[in-house]
């Protein structure tokens, strides 16, 4: 005979698992003396030791009583103890799937300590996420900010760094970003010349060295030069393409190996309500931001696959220094296109400081889109942009209704 002190030694369970047994009627041939004191007999070990097996299949008291009372009267079927080995072996392989996770956690573990032992450099290190802890931030996404020194880069900048975001953000000269954004270890300000690749290279290395990653791109650096097809010299063309299209693509094909080894990023280039609704002067700009539309509509189908996602950014006018400092004009003093340029920088000069877009919601709306699971491809900023947007369709829609036959006439 057994105590239900021994019994619970034997087994390895508390005693007051033995009596919650005996309490539910599970286990016959328990004997009570005059004291009340339970006495178990080597049967009574044999039941309690099925028990505790089945019920770490993961069976409910209620079919464990079930199943002991059928097993007693004999009436125990093939068909149960089938089902109850299905049970059984689905509750190991949640187990096996367990210790996988966890595994590859120690895996992981074993790997960074290793790296830490060969001297590398490590920013995610133990002490630096202890102390983000106890200043209460959260290890958010890593930015990488092209043209960050006014305009929607520069909102954008002060916005993530409210935020606790970490950055890397570009100008010409890092000096202004300092002034601007002041020293924190979340802000990585970088001088970059956009133009040259080596230059871009130097940069991305810079912000990978000090975060170790980069999450998310914004490729907004940029500028207009407002001047007619015919008096927009060659170097002046090429300048608006070297920054515009050629800067962008600089950046972007060196971030992207990066974010494919990490199977995951976020590309923002700044397209234009300019992709679409072009003007006198703007010729020159607006094929700029044409090429970035399809260059984001293209890159999206390309790096899906890797993980990545691309949304074009088509803002319309917002009240930022687009139309003061971050645009240069050509208006030669004996132009015959004289009254032209008079006209529409009229225009142009009078937007500035009364555009409807708001540069600190335009940069609210960027951390939103890049915290979605699925962000839009498409996102136009400022109700212009999607009236314009809007209405240079309809008018592409109706021409092409027009010109159907027209069309149809060079089919085979």
């Amino acid at each position: 005979m057994y105590s239900v002190k021994e019994v619970a030694e034997i087994f390895g369970v508390s005693v007051h698992t033995i009596r919650f047994y005996d309490d539910c009627g599970l286990i016959p041939s328990v004997i009570r003396d005059n004291s009340k004191n339970r006495k178990f007999t080597d049967e009574s070990l044999e039941w309690i030791f099925i028990c505790i097996t089945l019920r770490k299949t993961g069976l409910s008291i209620k079919d464990v009583k079930n199943y002991v009372d059928l097993f007693q009267k004999g009436e125990s079927t093939l068909k149960e103890r089938f089902n109850l080995m299905i049970r059984q072996k689905n509750k190991i392989l949640s187990e096996i799937e367990d210790l996988k996770k966890s595994l590859q956690l120690i895996e992981k573990k074993v790997d960074y300590y290793g790296k830490l032992l060969n001297g590398e450099k490590i920013f995610w290190n133990h002490d630096f996420i202890q102390k983000m802890i106890l200043e209460g931030k959260n290890l958010k996404k890593v930015w990488f900010v092209t043209g960050c020194s006014r305009g929607l880069g520069k909102a954008l900048v002060k916005k993530l760094l409210e935020k606790n975001y970490f950055v890397a953000a570009t100008s010409r000269d890092k000096k202004s970003l300092i002034e601007i954004f002041g020293e924190n270890e979340n802000f990585l300000p970088l001088s970059m010349n956009i133009k040259d690749e080596n230059d871009v290279k130097i940069a991305i290395n810079a912000a990978k060295e000090k975060f170790r990653r980069i999450d998310v791109l914004v490729n907004n650096a940029g500028f207009t030069h407002l001047s007619t097809i015919e008096e927009m010299s060659d170097k002046s063309a090429r300048d608006l393409f070297d920054v515009n299209i050629f800067g962008l693509l600089n950046v972007t094909r060196n971030i992207l190996p990066i974010m494919r080894e990490q199977k995951s990023g976020h590309i923002f280039n700044v397209s234009s309500l300019g992709a679409y609704n072009v003007g006198p002067l703007s010729g020159l700009y607006c094929a700029t931001k044409h090429t970035v539309k399809a260059i984001s509509e293209t890159l999206a189908m390309e790096v899906k696959n890797f993980g990545i996602k691309v949304t074009d950014v088509k803002p319309g006018f917002m009240r930022t220094e687009f139309f003061g400092k971050s645009f240069k004009t050509t208006a030669p003093e004996n132009s015959p296109y004289k009254n032209l340029y008079e006209e529409n920088m009229k225009f142009y000069r009078g937007q500035d400081g009364v555009q409807a877009g708001n540069p600190e919601k335009a940069a609210k709306l960027y951390i939103k889109v890049a915290e979605m699971e699925n962000p839009y491809e498409f996102l136009p900023m400022g109700s212009d942009s999607c009236e314009g947007i809007k209405e240079i369709c309809e008018k592409t829609v109706k021409l092409m209704d027009e010109m159907k036959e027209v069309a149809a006439s060079t089919d085979y």
